[in-house]
């Protein structure tokens, strides 16, 4: 039978990029449905989802490292998706395979690899 889940905790531990600035305007954001969370940095830190919040989890988790950008005497910040990655939650809640640790790939925005 499926597993009954109330809340989902996501944490981003490590990350292996190249190619992305090292100056501190990179971050990741973390999405399921409408609740959305914006992380100082890559790394994050027990994120949590409730299950009435995320429409039971039938909506993937969206993964994306942005960039910060900004020009010289303006106020505005414009955010970037270097990479983005659709993970389907209902396979896993279902599939009782939780806790769950594993490495996620993430593919350039656009790129078709990103929703599989």
């Amino acid at each position: 039978p499926p597993m009954s889940v109330e809340e989902l905790v996501v944490s981003l531990l490590d990350h292996r990029f190249t190619g992305l600035p090292d100056d501190g305007t990179v971050f990741s954001t973390l999405q399921i449905g409408g609740t959305y969370h914006k992380n100082v940095g890559v790394v994050a830190k027990d994120v949590r989802f409730k299950r009435g919040s995320c429409a039971n989890f039938d909506m993937p988790l969206v993964v994306s490292l942005k960039i910060s950008q900004s020009k010289a005497g303006d106020t505005t910040t414009r955010e970037t998706i270097a990479f983005v990655r659709y993970i389907p939650l209902k396979a896993l809640v279902d599939g009782g395979s939780l806790p769950l640790d594993q490495w996620v790939a993430v593919y350039p925005a656009g790129d078709m690899r990103a929703a599989q």
